[in-house]
């Protein structure tokens, strides 16, 4: 079932000539050799891209999720959203937030995106908000992306995986990634939310508390991201 989801995927985004205009496989050997380089000179902030659907894992970055022991206060911050809207992460206090940070060169992230999409649609109405944390790339480059992935979930293909992945027969939505993304103008990422490796993704809880932090995407994990939602969603 999940290998169906998995592959259904892939397959769009590598037979899609958009895909191919939003990251070239130059533009990721220097993403990565960019990465290392920072990661040798001890720089605090490194991201890196992937080859294929695999994390390349830099100095002390492996994959993984990461419990938080002792809950740690979610810092604040102030961005301008893709459409020019100054976005405050506490007005979404009262609701479980899950930052997702990304860019559009990042093939997990890609893929995070569509699982991001199912999640709000699953959890939205129940108190639950994806924010979108970009790194610095540009309006028009996210609504590019936005619609390739849209298009994609659209498709009948991908729906008849998504009924099957959430046991839901029938299931006929158009997935959409509406739910509001932000642009980092280098103050977050790294500083306030260190993200080593992309994609990253913090849970914060109602009361305004970091739940947990997860480093990675696949749709195998998928059940991790559902089970805190809905623990912090319980609280």
């Amino acid at each position: 079932m999940k290998k169906v989801f998995l592959s259904v995927i892939f397959l769009g985004l590598a037979g899609s000539a958009q895909a191919g205009s939003l990251i070239s496989a130059s533009g990721s050997i220097r993403m990565i050799l960019k990465a290392n380089e920072e990661a040798r000179a001890g720089k605090p902030r490194v991201l890196h891209t992937a080859d294929g659907a695999a994390m390349v894992p830099l100095p002390n970055a492996a994959p993984g999720l990461t419990e938080i022991g002792r809950s740690k206060k979610a810092k604040n911050f102030t961005l301008s959203s893709v459409s020019g809207e100054r976005i405050e992460l506490s007005s979404f206090r009262g609701q479980v937030v899950l930052i997702d940070i990304w860019a559009t060169w990042c093939k997990p992230c890609r893929n995070a995106a569509m699982g991001m999409a199912l999640l709000q649609h699953l959890y939205g109405a129940k108190g639950f908000t994806v924010l979108g944390l970009n790194d610095g790339e540009s309006p028009a480059r996210i609504q590019r992306f936005k619609r390739h992935i849209e298009n994609i979930m659209a498709g009948a293909e991908f729906k008849a995986s998504i009924a099957e992945f959430i046991e839901q027969p029938g299931f006929d939505v158009d997935l959409k990634l509406d739910f509001p993304t932000v642009i980092d103008n280098g103050t977050v990422i790294g500083r306030k939310y260190p993200a080593r490796t992309i994609p990253t993704f913090y849970l914060i809880g109602k009361n305004g508390k970091i739940v947990w932090k997860r480093t990675g995407y696949g749709v195998e994990v998928f059940s991790q991201f559902e089970d805190a939602i809905k623990a912090a969603l319980a609280k």
